[in-house]
């Protein structure tokens, strides 16, 4: 795509983000590279489609009030069910988390983190995030490695994060 739709240019004034209302459901709001456009987009990840884009984020934002109405109207014309908006409740997720791997992976990380001076715990909870953010951009083609054997899968994690 080279330039946005022309849907994505109306002129319109901006709102507040404190006026903003998103109907519950969570946003990701990220810049769209120059070669797709330029500017913002904005999207609901629990509404698989609905996107909007501007000049700014808060313009994407505000039309992305548009798209979710939208969205759910359409989804109801059709006779499907419009997903609850996810709530987070942080009592829910206590930041531990117990991970059972081959001792060949285990082996792997262990000297991994050694070579950068850290402990696998953090080699691994920065390895989550960057993975995680890889695959939070549309199109990043990032699951090229999510599949497949452990062995060959983690020296391709591994070659990613050192």
């Amino acid at each position: 795509m080279s330039r946005r739709p022309a849907s994505c240019k109306r002129q319109r004034k901006v709102s507040s983000i404190n006026s903003l209302d998103f109907r519950g459901y969570g946003i990701r709001v990220f810049p769209v590279s120059p070669e797709n456009g330029g500017g913002w987009a904005a999207v609901v990840p629990e509404l698989p489609g609905c996107s909007a884009c501007g000049d700014s984020p808060s313009e994407a934002m505000d039309e992305l009030q548009d798209a979710i109405d939208s969205w759910i109207q359409a989804t109801r014309e059709f006779g499907d069910c419009v997903p609850e908006p996810k709530q987070w409740a942080p009592d829910k997720f206590s930041g531990k988390l117990t991970v059972r791997l081959p001792k060949s992976l285990h082996r792997e990380l262990a000297e991994c983190a050694s070579e950068q001076g850290v402990s696998i715990n953090s080699l691994m909870v920065s390895m989550i995030s960057r993975g995680l953010a890889q695959l939070s951009q549309p199109g990043s083609g990032t699951d090229a490695g999510v599949h497949g054997s452990h062995s060959g899968h983690a020296k391709r994690v591994l070659r990613v994060y050192r």
